[in-house]
């Protein structure tokens, strides 16, 4: 407590903090809107340059960076992050490290992180499920960010940007209502407690029974306050209470031997009736930003993210045999205690040398992360899947005969030092170059399959990254880039880490438009992303060693924007080859014939070939329809595999939103469809089957505003 008391005087004595929701006028920060996210006219006010935690245009930065602004998720009335990001392309959700309890992807085919305001936002694994309720943008950088952020998973990052402060006086309501029984109530208030303090408080509710009785409570406190220090001074003070309750279902509608999905009720419940994630977050943050003159920027923050987790959920399971038997079922309790510790100091200079200006990022940063974690299985009873509706009948009594896997207290503490610099030449020629080195210290220490043993480590890791914007004209810009990153893999996922490195690199070229006078805005993008040292098995049954590999290549377009007055479009396309590159073997329990073959050049389980989605919205601005809105769209994934070795098949599918909405006097009311075709698909692959989507779905929404 004494390093962290340290760092928290320190932090707040002597840096100035990324400027997490900062003031309009110092947009130059990276608090201010990227120029090239406009809907309906506006531009959300806190978008925060995830590309280069500068402020710069991200029509300048040498890589895809795909946003899903507030007024795109309002329109859509959608209510999960897992809605939201079919809104960017090349992003799928993924089981692995999500288990129904919590928010996990791929993009590209390959994995995230997840950020919030720019900062990090704890584990991918057993991570936690994601609310709406204070987002302002969601930003997607594609490909990996080690150069920026540290830990940066090779797909990319995942930013939400939160709302600001309000600096007049003014207040939100929100409440829907729709199928099975799903309500959602969000308040959110604020406005200037004194001439110089800012605040918001957003409080937030939802339930749902959930379709197959995937039920979700959670409960949000999230208030916000900003005070000015001076005329170009600005300090934020935020705390995030979060309770999350979930029932989650690891199995899904189980695959045959016969390679084909059970032809059972998509509403069976495979899962264990006492399935369930309880979770409690609380994240405090203390941000300043200080312009101290033109050309200078100082920023810094300190976060402290400590999370609690509990779960029981079920686990392995072998594909249902020739006699329609579910066999090799069991089940898993685990408690993560978490406490995430970060502490940033950054400098933005932004000088000129003749005709060219300079954007140079100066940066330091501390992270801590503390984790106690203790984890048991048991056994469950085989299970027969038949025709009908199957509901699994365990007894919780199973629980108690639960046999340790370990217990662990594991730590990391990580000191960064950065730089990165973006020089305009004659306002045509845009060059980047970055670098990042961390030095890492991990303890893994605990008892694991009843052995006593403690891994430790102290590596040193360099990521890099280069890339050039050139600016055909006003409307087109070409760019390239190349980048390559380290990070140690932590979570309480895997039986236990390793202080060897994960790396990934990625090289990527593409074309940014701004078309329609600067309304209609897209990214194209060819690239080549690969990962390796990651833990893969390399012969079933056998220790995880550091010998994966993967490869994926595509080429993927974004489009977002409003041409004409009243009309907001947002789409895109994406063709993703991702394969394993390792020479490791796989099996599929309970499959005849899938025992040890190699998963070389096969794809990559939860990864479509081909996506895309496209909605539009027009809202009549005067006239008769003054007021009233229609939304449409679709969304396409194509066949994705569950398993490593291409031998089980999710179906592809395209589902359709409709929306249509009316505003009078300031209250605004909604009717939403989604699925309107009521077609039977499945969403996402788990370890022996797949979640079903859910069937056509209502849900009324009025928001008002005062």
């Amino acid at each position: 407590m004494f390093r962290r008391a340290l760092l928290l005087s320190s932090g707040l004595a002597c840096a100035w903090s990324a400027p997490l929701r900062a003031a309009d006028d110092l947009d130059a920060s990276g608090g201010g809107a990227p120029a090239d996210i406009i809907v309906n006219g506006e531009r959300p006010a806190e978008a925060m340059g995830t590309g280069s935690k500068t402020g710069v245009d991200p029509r300048d930065v040498p890589a895809a960076i795909a946003v899903v602004p507030e007024q795109i998720i309002a329109q859509q009335a959608v209510r999960t992050l897992d809605e939201t990001l079919t809104n960017a392309s090349a992003v799928a959700p993924s089981f692995g490290g999500g288990y129904g309890l919590a928010d996990n992807y791929v993009v590209r085919g390959l994995p995230v992180r997840f950020l919030r305001d720019g900062l990090p936002d704890g584990s991918t694994f057993n991570g936690y499920r994601r609310t709406l309720s204070d987002v302002s943008t969601i930003e997607v950088l594609k490909g990996p960010g080690s150069a920026l952020y540290g830990r940066g998973e090779a797909g990319g990052t995942v930013n939400i940007v939160t709302k600001a402060p309000r600096d007049t006086w003014g207040a939100d309501f929100e409440a829907s209502y729709g199928r099975f029984d799903s309500l959602y109530l969000t308040g959110d208030v604020g406005g200037p407690l004194t001439a110089d303090v800012s605040s918001r408080l957003i409080g937030h509710y939802e339930r749902t029974d959930g379709f197959r009785g995937l039920a979700r409570r959670s409960t949000e406190v999230l208030p916000t306050l900003a005070v000015e220090l001076g005329t170009d001074n600005r300090l934020t003070l935020d705390y995030d209470y979060r309770d999350i309750r979930t029932t989650p279902d690891n199995y899904g509608i189980p695959f045959t031997v016969n390679r084909t999905l059970a032809a059972i009720d998509p509403a069976s419940r495979l899962y264990s009736p006492f399935n369930r994630a309880d979770q409690t977050i609380h994240r405090f943050t203390i941000a300043d930003v200080a312009q101290v003159s033109p050309i200078l920027q100082l920023r810094g923050s300190l976060i402290y993210d400590t999370r609690a987790l509990s779960f029981v959920r079920n686990a392995s399971g072998n594909v249902v045999n020739a006699a329609g038997v579910m066999t090799g079922r069991n089940g898993r309790t685990q408690s993560d205690d978490a406490d995430y510790w970060t502490g940033q100091a950054e400098a933005v200079l932004t000088p000129q040398t003749g005709d060219v200006k300079h954007t140079i990022l100066l940066g330091v940063e501390y992270s801590s992360i503390d984790i106690d974690t203790v984890r048991k299985s048991f056994n469950l009873p085989n299970l027969t899947v038949k025709s009908g509706t199957v509901l699994a009948v365990d007894n919780p009594a199973a629980i108690g005969t639960a046999t340790l896997n370990f217990d662990r207290a594991i730590s990391s503490d990580t000191l960064s030092v950065y730089a990165q610099e973006q020089a305009d030449i004659a306002d045509r020629i845009k060059l980047r170059a970055g670098v990042r080195y961390d030095a890492v210290k991990l303890v893994d220490d605990g008892i694991n399959a009843n052995v006593r043993r403690r891994i430790a480590g102290s590596p040193g890791l360099l990521s890099w990254q280069a890339g050039a914007v050139f600016k055909a004209n006003d409307a087109i810009s070409f760019y390239g880039g190349y980048a390559r990153g380290k990070f140690v893999a932590i979570n309480t996922e895997s039986a236990s880490l390793s202080p060897i490195p994960e790396q990934s690199s990625q090289i990527e070229a593409g074309l940014k438009a701004t078309l329609f006078n600067g309304k209609l805005n897209a990214n194209a993008a060819v690239f080549e992303t690969k990962r390796d040292h990651y833990f893969i098995t390399l012969v079933p049954g056998a220790d995880p060693v550091q010998a994966g590999k993967q490869r994926s290549r595509g080429v993927e377009l974004d489009v977002l924007g409003n041409p004409i007055e009243g009309l907001s479009l947002i789409g895109n396309f994406a063709y993703v080859d991702a394969v394993n590159r390792s020479s490791a073997l796989a099996s599929v329990s309970g499959l005849p014939g899938a025992t040890n073959l190699p998963v070389l050049g096969k794809e990559l389980s939860s990864t479509p070939r081909t996506s895309g989605s496209l909605w539009a919205n027009y809202e009549w601005l005067g006239g008769p329809l003054k007021g009233l809105s229609l939304g449409a769209g679709v969304t396409y994934k194509a066949s994705v595999y569950v398993d490593s070795l291409e031998l089980l098949k999710v179906p592809s599918y395209a589902i359709g939103r409709a929306a249509i909405g009316y505003k009078w006097h300031g209250i605004e009311a909604q009717l939403t469809v989604s699925n309107i075709t009521n077609k039977r698909y499945f969403v996402v692959p788990t370890f022996v089957g797949a979640q079903p989507g859910e069937p056509r779905s209502v849900q009324i929404t009025l928001r008002t505003s005062l």
